[in-house]
C-alpha cells in the first residue's frame, strides 16, 4: 500500500499515527493521520462500519470470513473503536500519501465548484467532437457511467436517475445528447440537483439506522430508499399530469413507427422528450441562464461570449445553439408547486421499463424500434461498425429486481447508502433489540444466533414468498444454509434468562383468564 520512491524514504511506524480529519471525495474516504494520509477508494462493494473494540475482538475476529458473509479489507485499530473497510470482494484501493501531497480527486465537485465542472464539461465534449477516433455512437448511458473525471458518483442506478430527471432516454448515442445544448443543459441540473439532495438530506435517511456507531438499516429503513429514487427498482413511477401526458405520447409514438415498414431517423421526428423540470428545482430555480440554455438556446447566439457560461460558450463556438430542444412548450408554468411532484392526489402512475446492455437500464419510457436509427453519419470505421445489444427483461425479471421483492424475498443487497455486505442486523425478542454484526455472532444467546440462520436460510429457500405454504426447511437445505450453527454457543443462556437490560428478574406475569374459566370460577 506504500509506494517507494527514493525521495520519500521509509514510511513512519504506524503506531505514530493519530486520527485528526476525515473527509472524502465523491469516491474516497480520506483520513488525515498526522505524519501520513489515507484515502481509501471503495470501488464495487467496500463500506465503512465503526465497531467497538469488544465487539470486534469477540465477534468479528471469531467467525470465519465465508460464514460472516463478508471480508474485512482493512481495519485500523483505536484505543476503543475499530475502524473497518469491509469487502464483499475485497476490490479496494487504499493508498498512502503525506500530507503535504495533492489528494487525488478524479472529478470536481459539482455542488461546489460548479464552474470548474461545466468547463471541464465543456472541454471533454469538444475533444471527443474533434477527435476522429473516438466512438460517439455508444450509449449515452454508458458515456456517463464511464468518464468518472466529469461524473463523479454516476454509477449504474445512478445514471439510470439523472437521465430520468433530465428527461433524457438512455437508449439515446452520445453524441444526439452531448451534441445539443438541452439536453446537455438538462443533464448538468439534474446531476447537481441530484447531489445536492444527497448531500443535503441523506443524513435524515441513514442516522436511524446507525446503533452503537454501527449500521444496521431494518428491511423497512431500507425500503424507505426506494422513495429517493425516480425508476431504478421501481414498478412504477408517480408523476405530475403533466409528464404522464408526455410518456403516453412517447409511447403511442414509438408504437405507430414500430408498425411502419420504413426507416426512420430520430432528429427527423417530432418526439417529445419526457422532462419534468420540477424534479431539478434545487438547482434550477434560480438558474435564469440555464434555463434559457434549456428552453430556448438559441437566444444566446448573439450575446457576448464573455456573458456565457462555459458551456453556452463552447456550443456556440462550435455553431450548435440553434439545435432544437425537443421539449413541450411549458408556457408560463416551466416550474410547478412542489406539492405537485409530492401529493398523492395530484400524481398519475407510469410503468418502467427494464432493459439490460452491458449492465441494466431503468427508464420511464421504452426502447426505440429497430426502425428508428439515430440518423448520425459515422466518422470512423469504429462508428460505422459499432453496435449494441439492448435486451428488454420480461416481466418476471422486472419484478424480482425491483426494492420490494429483494429487500423482503430475498439475502441480497441493491444498491445506495443502506446497502452492503457488512450490514449488521436487528433482532428483536422479548421487547429487547440486539444487533448481530455477523452470522452466528458469539455475543448473542445460542437462540438468537439459531433463530436469525433459520430466518435467513428460510428467505433464501423462498419459503416466505406469498403466496407459498409455510413449511418447515427441509433438513438439507437447512444444513447447507445453516454452516454458520458451529460457532454458537448452545450452552449460553437465551436474554430472557439472563436479562439483557442488565436488571434483576422481573416479577413473572400475570396469566389471563379466559372468558369461559372466568365465568365458571364466578360460580364456585
Amino acid at each position: 500500500m506504500w509506494r517507494k520512491y527514493p525521495s520519500r524514504g521509509d514510511p513512519p511506524s504506524i503506531q505514530e499515527l493519530q486520527l485528526g480529519d476525515i473527509s472524502h471525495t465523491s469516491h474516497t474516504l480520506i483520513l488525515e493521520l498526522g505524519k501520513l494520509r489515507l484515502q481509501v477508494q471503495y470501488l464495487t462493494h467496500t463500506s465503512v462500519q465503526w465497531f467497538r473494540k469488544e465487539l470486534w475482538d469477540k465477534a468479528v475476529c471469531q467467525i470465519d470470513q465465508e460464514t460472516r458473509g463478508y471480508k474485512v479489507g482493512l481495519a485500523i485499530e483505536f484505543d476503543s473503536f475499530v475502524l473497518a473497510f469491509l469487502s464483499y470482494d475485497l476490490v479496494f484501493q487504499p493508498l498512502w500519501t503525506f500530507p503535504e501531497d495533492p489528494i487525488k480527486a478524479p472529478s470536481v465537485d459539482v455542488i461546489t465548484k460548479w464552474p470548474i465542472f461545466l468547463t471541464r464539461l465543456a472541454e471533454w465534449i469538444q475533444s471527443r467532437r474533434e477527435r476522429k477516433d473516438t466512438n460517439r455512437f455508444g450509449l449515452v448511458f454508458e458515456a456517463i457511467r464511464g468518464e468518472e473525471t466529469i461524473w463523479g458518483g454516476c454509477g449504474v442506478y445512478t445514471t439510470s436517475e439523472i437521465l430520468d430527471m433530465s428527461g433524457v432516454s438512455p437508449y439515446l448515442t452520445e453524441a444526439e445528447v452531448f451534441d445539443n445544448p438541452s439536453r446537455t443543459a438538462r443533464l448538468c441540473i439534474a446531476y447537481k440537483a441530484y447531489m445536492t439532495r444527497a448531500r443535503n438530506e441523506i443524513w435524515s435517511l441513514i442516522r436511524p439506522c446507525i446503533h452503537d456507531g454501527i449500521l444496521a438499516p431494518t428491511r423497512d429503513q431500507r425500503m424507505r430508499y426506494a422513495a429517493w429514487l425516480h425508476v431504478f427498482g421501481k414498478l412504477r413511477k408517480e408523476m405530475p399530469i403533466r409528464a404522464a401526458e408526455l410518456v403516453d405520447q412517447y409511447v403511442r409514438v414509438l408504437e405507430n413507427l414500430a408498425n411502419s415498414d420504413q426507416i426512420h431517423k430520430r432528429s427527423d421526428l417530432s418526439l417529445i422528450d419526457v422532462y419534468e423540470p420540477t424534479y431539478s428545482h434545487l438547482a434550477l430555480s434560480n438558474d435564469n441562464e440555464f434555463q434559457q440554455l434549456i428552453l430556448r438556446p438559441w437566444e444566446l447566439q448573439d450575446s457576448p461570449l464573455d456573458d456565457l457560461n462555459p458551456l453556452a460558450a463552447m456550443y456556440r463556438k462550435q455553431g450548435l445553439l440553434q439545435t432544437p430542444t425537443f421539449l413541450p412548450d411549458y408556457g408560463d408554468n416551466f416550474l410547478l408547486p412542489l406539492s405537485d411532484i409530492s401529493s398523492k392526489l395530484l400524481l398519475r402512475p407510469r410503468r418502467t421499463y427494464y432493459y439490460r446492455a452491458t449492465k441494466q437500464i431503468w427508464s420511464i419510457v421504452p426502447n426505440f424500434p429497430t426502425n428508428v436509427m439515430s440518423g448520425l453519419e459515422p466518422r470512423n470505421r469504429t462508428e460505422r461498425l459499432y453496435s449494441i445489444t439492448i435486451k428488454e427483461l420480461s416481466e418476471a425479471e422486472r419484478h424480482t429486481s425491483t426494492f420490494r421483492h429483494i429487500i423482503y424475498n430475498t439475502t441480497d443487497v441493491l444498491v445506495g447508502p443502506l446497502e452492503y455486505c457488512g450490514n449488521a442486523r436487528i433482532l428483536r425478542h422479548g421487547g429487547h433489540q440486539f444487533i448481530s454484526v455477523c452470522l452466528a455472532d458469539p455475543t448473542l444467546s445460542s437462540y438468537l444466533a439459531e433463530r436469525e440462520l433459520k430466518g435467513l436460510a428460510r428467505l433464501k429457500e423462498g419459503l416466505d414468498l406469498p403466496g407459498k405454504r409455510k413449511k418447515v426447511v427441509e433438513t438439507q437445505k437447512r444444513s447447507n444454509t445453516m454452516k454458520g450453527a458451529k460457532y454458537i454457543d448452545w450452552n449460553k443462556p437465551s436474554e430472557t434468562e439472563e436479562q439483557a437490560d442488565g436488571g434483576s428478574n422481573p416479577e413473572p406475569k400475570r396469566r389471563r383468564i379466559c372468558a369461559d374459566k372466568a365465568i365458571a370460577l364466578q360460580t364456585l
